[in-house]
Parts: C-alpha cells; structure tokens; sequence
C-alpha cells in the first residue's frame, strides 16, 4: 500500500480549491489575483500528488519537484509507458487520456502565471508580485484590471478538472487507497 505522503498532496491540493472558492465568492476584484494563485496551487498539488502516487506505486522511481512550475512533473507523465494494450482505465490510461493537448495547453497557462523571477529586467504577469505590464509600466495583482472574471473562472474549470482526475487517478485507480478522511477533507 502506499504512503500517506500522496494523499497529503491530495488533501492540501483539495484545501487550495477551496480557499479560491471562499475568496471568488467575496466578489472582491482585488482578490482575484489570490483566487487565482490558489487555484494554480491546487493544480499543481494534484499533478504532484499524482507523481508521488505513482513513485509510492513503484510505477516511476521519479518524485514531484518543489517548484512552482508542472515541467518536471508533465515530462514524468508524458514519458509513462503506453500501448495499444494498456486499458484506457488504468492509471496510466487515464493520465495519458487527461493529458491531451488541450489540458496540456491548459495546465501550461495557469502555471504562466506563477510567480517567477524577471526575464531580461522584465517581471512577467503574476499573481504575487509586482509586474511590468506589456506597455512597461508597473503594476500589482490586486490592480482591479490585473485579472478579469472570466480569468477567474477559467482557473477554477481547470483547477476542478485537475482536482477530479487526480482523484480519479490517486485513488480510483487504487494507487493509494482513500482513507475516511481524505473522503471528507
């Protein structure tokens, strides 16, 4: 059976989905940046916990890495051994059929807008620190123009997506199995 690790991973993936939920329901324009970046976390925790999932499950050797991009752990994945033979319900059917080149793009998008550190002296678009905006002029997340509605639910229908099929893949797929309170966290 494998560790509890990944269902940590699981849970506080679960906890980031829904703190953007508590923060978009305020209708506070200068929140959106943060309902955001709690909905990119929680992506990211599921796509990680997924990875760990399947080291606990001796499918890879390879563990998630501890940085807020998905590079290391979308090149785990993509390399997951597949054929005509592996049943599309499997884990590893499931993950590669998750993983078509629309959430690929999707996932891309949402980790774009991670903090990260300036490009050529230009702070790129994110959802905790001051950036350029593409006129070169400074401003903050919480801007009210900084991010819009529609970012916002765009974010949480990917996050929701991720959050589902890394339970899908976590624990329907029996890589780990769900204790009570992973069930009800």
């Amino acid at each position: 059976m494998a560790s509890a690790v990944s269902r940590l991973w699981f849970r506080q993936a679960t906890s980031d989905f829904h703190c953007g939920e508590l923060i978009r329901a305020t209708n506070d324009i200068t929140l959106r940046c943060h309902a955001i970046a709690k909905y990119q976390q929680c992506m990211e925790k599921a796509v990680k916990g997924v990875v760990r999932s399947l080291n606990e499950s001796t499918v890879t050797q390879e563990q998630p890495s501890m940085r807020h991009d998905l590079d290391h752990e979308m090149d785990i994945l993509k390399r997951l051994p597949v054929s005509a033979k592996t049943p599309p319900n499997s884990p590893v059917g499931r993950i590669k059929r998750h993983l078509d080149a629309r959430m690929r793009s999707d996932l891309q998008r949402c980790m774009s807008i991670a903090p990260t550190r300036p490009v050529e002296g230009v702070q790129p678009r994110n959802t905790e620190y001051p950036f350029h905006k593409p006129t070169g002029t400074w401003m903050i997340p919480a801007s009210a123009d900084a991010f819009t509605d529609d970012e916002v639910a765009e974010m949480r229908a990917i996050a929701a997506r991720t959050l589902h099929w890394a339970d899908e893949i976590t624990f329907a797929g029996s890589l780990v199995t769900k204790s009570n309170e992973d069930r009800h966290a």
